[in-house]
């Protein structure tokens, strides 16, 4: 998943922050959800971390630059924002509510409700 914003500023959360992120149950495990694009496991109220990445581009001279990020956890920042249809070719896709804990670094796209954080924490699943 790609993370493109205008808003090239990184945030560090002041306090925690609820979000939302799509998850495949796993086949194996009840307590375990994996990202739909990596597989990456996850179990409830762990705190995850990662490096972000973020790289500038400017595609055309015209337009404002913007930023790009591959890499960090990917969420939505309301549970109606969420895109099911989009992941509906796969079997067991459920929402799960998270949180990005105080102190994390993130980066929002206010416009499409998405955020791109350094921490995340799995709470339980929503749907």
């Amino acid at each position: 998943m790609c993370f493109v914003s205008k808003n090239r500023k990184a945030y560090v959360a002041k306090k925690d922050i609820t979000c939302y992120k799509v998850m495949v149950k796993s086949t194996l495990h009840d307590s375990v959800w994996r990202s739909p694009y990596r597989y990456f496991g996850y179990v409830p109220y762990k705190v995850y971390q990662t490096i972000l990445n973020p790289f500038t581009r400017i595609p055309v001279p015209s337009l404002p630059a913007h930023i790009v990020l591959h890499e960090g956890f990917h969420s939505y920042s309301k549970r109606e924002t969420v895109k099911l249809p989009l992941y509906t070719v796969s079997v067991g896709v459920v929402v799960v509510k998270c949180i990005i804990p105080k102190g994390a670094t993130y980066y929002k796209n206010t416009k499409q409700g998405i955020y791109v954080s350094n921490q995340i924490k799995i709470i339980k699943e929503i749907s």
